[in-house]
This record gives structure tokens, sequence and C-alpha cells, in this order.
């Protein structure tokens, strides 16, 4: 079992910073440990994966250019979004998912990302996604494989409505999501292709991209 080789830095908190992993098993990923602030810089995480089957990073921790591939570590990597995130990219088709949202803990600071910066890379990532939280313009992703919806649609529900898309659709649940968190945009992760539901919504998609001028890209 490979340990992480996290060291102190000078502003009192630890920092994991220049490993480039390949293949590697963990116990477990997650942070922080303890109530000591963790920076992540500067690492790639190739084809590792977790013995407990654990990823969950939380408030208290900043991500500056690191990659996840192929990071078998259960269902899913879980990401606080009080998380401070710089050019995090995830790629492959492990874990089966990602969040990126709000864990709904009292007294958290919510991380600052400016509009011109890049927080999160999906583009090459084959999962599902729900990301919540960050600016449109800080996510990459790609639109074959997920959509962007916007908080502010929630003022045409009726127009959705009066074209078919309900509020219990798949577009509307994702729709609910991002207003009720007070959230400008989210980005979800399409069904999969060879889903029924995947043409129920492409269909729907298509319907308020032509209807209603929307674009979910």
């Amino acid at each position: 079992m490979t340990q992480l080789p996290l060291i102190p830095d000078s502003d009192g908190g630890i920092v994991l910073e220049g490993l480039d992993a390949n293949g590697e098993s963990y116990e477990q990923f997650v942070f922080p440990t303890s109530q000591e602030r963790v920076t992540i810089r500067n690492c790639s995480f190739v084809n590792c994966c977790t013995t407990i089957g654990t990823c969950q990073i939380d408030f208290g921790t900043r991500i500056e250019n690191v990659v996840f591939e192929n990071f078998a570590c259960g269902d899913a990597i879980h990401i606080d979004r009080s998380v401070h995130l710089s050019n995090l990219i995830i790629r492959g088709k492990k874990p089966s998912k990602v969040f990126v949202k709000p864990t709904g803990n009292e007294g958290q600071a919510v991380a600052n990302h400016g509009p011109d910066a890049i927080a999160l890379d999906i583009s090459g990532y084959q999962g599902d996604v729900e990301v919540l939280g960050l600016p449109a313009t800080t996510v990459l992703h790609n639109p074959e494989r997920h959509i962007c919806v916007h908080g502010n649609w929630n003022e045409r529900s009726g127009e959705w409505r009066a074209a078919g898309v309900g509020p219990l659709s798949y577009l509307g649940i994702c729709l609910k999501k991002v207003t009720l968190g007070g959230h400008e945009c989210g980005f979800f992760g399409l069904p999969k292709r060879r889903s029924k539901l995947y043409e129920e919504v492409t269909t729907e998609i298509q319907i308020l991209t032509d209807e209603l001028g929307l674009s979910f890209g």
C-alpha cells in the first residue's frame, strides 16, 4: 500500500506536490485528514486506485494543476464546492461518477473562482457528472457527453412546460438542482446512449433549442 508523501508547508498546512503516480494503490484518498489545510499541487494519478474505495475532498483543500486519469475509487470522486480548484483535470472511464457540489455543511466558505481561470476540465471524462456552483466559463466539458443548465432558465419554466418539458423530466430535475442551490449553472452527464432516456433527453434538448433558443453546450 502506497503512502502519500505529505510534507508541512510554511503556512502551517501540509502539501502534496510534484507526485506523478502510475498504477499506485492507496487505502483511501480523503482530504483534509485533520484540521490542517492541504494543498495538492502539480500531481498526476494515472490508473491508480483506492482499496477502501473512497475519494472525498472537502473544505480546507486546494487543488492546483492535478490530473486524475482512470482513478478507480469506488463509485465516484466527491469534491465539495468549497474546495479551491485550479486546472483540475479528470479524464478516462473511472470512476463512474464525479460530483462537485456543496455538501450542505454550514459555515464553510465558498471558493472564489475567477471567470477567466479554468477550475475543472472534464472534457476527456467519459462517466456521469454533477457539477454545481462553478461559473460556466471555468469548466471545460464535452458537449457530446455533458450538458450545461443555467439557473436563470427557471424564469421560463412556463415555456418549458408549454413545449412539453415538465419539472419531472430529466432536464427539469437538473434545472431544479441548479435553482435550489441558487447556482449560476450546473453541468450534468447525458444518459447512456443505449438507453431510452437518452433519446428522450436529446429530443427535449432539441425542442428547447429550436423553440426557446436555449444552448446546452
